[in-house]
Formats: C-alpha cells, structure tokens, sequence
C-alpha cells in the first residue's frame, strides 16, 4: 500500500476530519474522500489487476507473441 494512502487510512480511523488530512498529509481532497470510501465498499487499498498498463514492461516472451499475432492477422492493426 501506498504510505499516503497508509498515513490517510490511519487518521481516518483517528476520526481526523478530511480537511485536516488533505493538509497534514499534502494529498487532494478527492483521493482522501474515495480513500474513505474504499474500506466502506469492503475494498482493498491495493492496485487493481491489470492497472498501470501504460508502465508495463516489454519483455522478449510479449514482443515475440504480439508480432506473432501481428504476422497472423495484419487487420488489427487498422482502426
């Protein structure tokens, strides 16, 4: 978990009011309320499977099987 998120969740359960987290931790509103909510919901803090995308890495094994399927069927490459 995130130290914010950790450090949020911590004074949330201190019942320390939004306004003073946002301040005291250095973090937007939004992400103080929907840190509030999750536990609620029965959710976990942890990032969801298949989240960060965009930050995944290539490796040879991907690269091989995308130019596979590429070389397979050229047509999903057009919009």
């Amino acid at each position: 978990m995130d130290a914010k998120r950790q450090r949020e969740s911590d004074l949330l359960r201190a019942l320390v009011s939004v306004a003073e987290i946002f301040k005291i931790v250095g973090v937007s509103k939004t992400m103080v309320y929907d840190t509030k909510k999750k536990p609620e919901a029965g959710d976990s803090f942890e990032r969801k499977p298949g989240s960060g995308g965009h930050n995944k890495i290539l490796t040879n094994e991907f690269l091989v099987g995308l130019f596979a399927e590429i070389e397979e069927d050229a047509s999903i490459l057009v919009p």
